[in-house]
């Protein structure tokens, strides 16, 4: 963070970087460092537990009651559902009775696992306006991994393959690639990524929940009646279990599996990792940079190799529609072009809008607290090196949120910039 007329007690032993930094800078504006003021000796109270119980969600959880009141909730489930069956995520085929299969692993002195699949709904993004389109449901069919047994009843062991996704730090190098005069940024995101990979190591068996079980699971059927509350005695299995062939989200070693495959093809057509930047690759014909977080893609380098490089990648792995840099880990990439108000020059923006989430944090509060004006409160920052002061103090008396924003700060609309 920039500081402006900080005492030299406080200031970083940095003064050449300050000075080459701001060596053009006009008169009467100075800066000593990029120093940060001490943290005081004395902590805050740790916090309490929240009677909610959930400090932070990325998504909103739908609950079982709302999934079948709310049709799109629904649509959204069933239409996971029929991707992983479509794709042979499972095979129903090769049903079997639980215990058949532990005891023939006992007889053959092998290893099997068994656990549970079940299904999740969220609302993504429900911190925007219903009419946003990036707001929707979605449905996941997962493993449950944290209770998995072996064919003795006993807790599973794994490989703790692990996975390493990329960094924001390294989000943001691409950013500032694609404002390079000539570049571009775009963005693309992996199709059920993880089932895009077999699933390794031990065999593993999952338990479908009942409302999905096969028809031909049953002795008799009743199309009016959802199959849970069919009778237990129209069922042709006591505990059927499938063997699990992809890997299913949840399992402790998907994204494993899942990252081995993906760096594998991006390394057969050219992509070489970066030392030290985990799921960063660099293309050195092409002289491009992608960063991949989990099944988040994002490319930068010069606009007219984006588009070989695209094809490359889905020569070997299911990615979807290609788009411009925008919505990217929930948060708004905007770029244009401005003037810099000192040299007159042309520089293009980056601007990571939080405004719709910090919006919905104010009328959360408004709600809770029962205040329904708030006052006027300036950003904790200082002032853009002098040079908006003015401009800020006429926009602050008409409206906040014109306000223009100083490299770097974050003022009342959720907002940082990046300028090249």
């Amino acid at each position: 963070m920039l500081a402006s007329g900080m005492p030299p007690e406080a200031a970083c032993p940095a003064p050449l970087l300050a000075e080459a930094v701001f060596a053009d800078m006009p008169d009467g504006v100075k800066f000593r460092s990029f120093a940060v003021p001490a943290q005081p000796i004395q902590r805050r109270e740790r916090l309490g537990r929240s009677a909610i119980g959930i400090d932070a969600c990325v998504a909103r959880p739908v609950s079982h009651k709302e999934r079948r009141e709310n049709p799109k909730a629904q649509a959204s489930l069933d239409k996971e559902w029929k991707k992983l069956r479509d794709i042979n995520c499972w095979e129903e085929g090769k049903v079997k009775e639980w215990r058949d299969v532990a005891a023939q692993a006992r007889n053959k002195g092998t290893q099997c696992h068994v656990g549970r699949i079940f299904a999740i709904c969220v609302e993504k993004n429900a911190e925007l306006p219903e009419s946003d389109p990036s707001r929707k449901f979605k449905g996941r069919v997962v493993f449950q991994g944290n209770n998995v047994r072996d064919h003795n009843w006993e807790v599973a062991l794994f490989q703790e393959l692990g996975s390493c996704p990329a960094t924001l730090e390294a989000a943001k190098v691409a950013d500032l690639s694609g404002l390079v005069p000539g570049h571009k940024v775009e963005q693309a995101d992996a199709e059920q990524a993880y089932t895009q990979s077999l699933l390794g190591g031990t065999p593993t068996w999952v338990r479908l929940p009942v409302d999905q079980w096969l028809d031909s699971w049953f002795t008799k059927h009743d199309p009016k009646t959802p199959k849970e509350f069919w009778p237990v005695e129209w069922r042709k299995y006591h505990d059927p279990v499938c063997p699990l062939r992809l890997a299913l989200y949840g399992h402790p070693d998907s994204g494993g599996y899942w990252e081995q495959h993906c760096e594998r093809h991006l390394k057969s057509i050219g992509f070489v990792p970066v030392p030290e930047w985990p799921s960063c690759f660099w293309h050195e014909e092409h002289k491009c940079l992608l960063v991949v977080y989990v099944d988040d893609f994002k490319l930068s380098g010069p606009a007219k190799a984006l588009p070989k490089l695209w094809a490359k990648i889905r020569s070997g792995l299911k990615i979807g529609e290609t788009t411009p840099m925008g919505l990217y880990l929930g948060c708004y990439h905007d770029m244009f072009e401005r003037v810099n108000p000192r040299t007159g020059a042309k520089v293009r923006v980056l601007e990571y809008n939080m405004e719709s989430f910090l919006r919905q944090c104010v009328e959360r509060y408004k709600t809770l607290s029962g205040v329904t004006k708030l006052k006027y409160a300036a950003t904790p920052f200082f002032d853009d090196r002098g040079i908006l002061s003015e401009q800020r103090k006429e926009a602050r008396a008409k409206d906040v949120s014109s306000v223009p924003a100083p490299l770097g700060v974050s003022p009342g609309g959720g907002r940082g910039r990046c300028r090249v």
